[in-house]
């Protein structure tokens, strides 16, 4: 199932934009941080503003209940800038060579995008 929806709140105002690329790797709802119907074992997450990335890392869930925002740095990730485009990638170990991901796209105006998928 993929679901998409765009929701503007400007209460939430942050400097930066955020890619959050939340993997669930053992395909497991029980185990990881709760998003978009998945357990995500990991976060990659680039970071920045006016075409330069600030930050860019892979994330492991360190919490200790699926609703918890505690993570450690694990990895890092490699990236290309162009025109209006980003490319970024990271290893990541997958049980079964599956992962369900939700993705999640930060604005600095307050605009954000998500995008899951159960497949």
């Amino acid at each position: 199932m993929n679901c998409f929806s765009i929701i503007y709140n400007d209460v939430n105002r942050i400097e930066d934009d955020i890619v959050r690329v939340f993997v669930d790797v053992d395909n497991s709802t029980w185990s990881g941080y709760s998003i978009g119907g998945l357990g995500a074992d990991r976060m990659i997450e680039v970071s920045g503003t006016g075409g330069l990335v600030r930050s860019a890392g892979v994330f492991t869930i360190a919490g200790t209940y699926p609703g918890q925002w505690s993570w450690l740095q694990s990895g890092t990730v490699s990236f290309a800038l162009g025109y209006h485009r980003m490319e970024f990638g990271a290893a990541l170990s997958l049980a079964n060579g599956t992962a369900r991901l939700y993705v999640e796209i930060s604005a600095w105006d307050g605009g954000s995008d998500m995008l899951g998928s159960n497949g």
